[in-house]
C-alpha cells in the first residue's frame, strides 16, 4: 500500500502537536505510522495497548519515560512500551510507529 504525503490525513492532537496519518488503524490493526510536528509540550500520558517507537527526523527536545528523562535530537529513537508514562517537550519532527495500531481511546492523559 502506497500513501503519498498529499493523500495522508492531518489532524491536531493538542495545542502543540499536529500529526499526519500515513497508515492509520483503518489500514492495519497490527501497526500504524504517523509523522508528528511538535512545538511545545505534549503532556504526560500512557497508552494502555500499544508500544510506540519515536524516531527524531529533525529538531531538539526532551522526552520523559516513566521517571527517566533524555535529550532528543536528529537520529535518536525511543521505545515506549504500553503502560509507560511519557511526555515530550521541544521543537521536533518525529516518525511514530505504533503496534498494534494506535487508538486514542486507549490513551490516558495524566497531566
Amino acid at each position: 500500500m502506497y500513501v503519498s504525503r498529499s493523500a495522508a490525513s492531518e489532524r491536531q492532537v493538542d495545542e502543540s502537536m499536529t500529526i499526519t496519518d500515513y497508515f492509520p488503524a483503518t489500514a492495519s490493526q497490527k501497526l500504524s505510522v504517523v509523522s508528528a510536528h511538535l512545538v511545545g509540550e505534549h503532556s504526560l500520558r500512557l497508552n494502555k495497548e500499544c508500544d510506540q517507537v519515536y524516531y527524531v527526523l529533525e529538531g531538539t527536545g526532551s522526552i520523559t519515560v516513566d521517571d527517566e528523562q533524555n535529550s532528543l535530537s536528529k537520529g535518536d529513537a525511543v521505545l515506549i512500551k504500553s503502560g509507560q508514562k511519557h511526555a515530550l517537550h521541544g521543537e521536533l519532527e518525529l516518525l511514530i510507529i505504533n503496534g498494534p495500531s494506535y487508538d486514542f481511546a486507549q490513551t490516558e492523559i495524566l497531566a
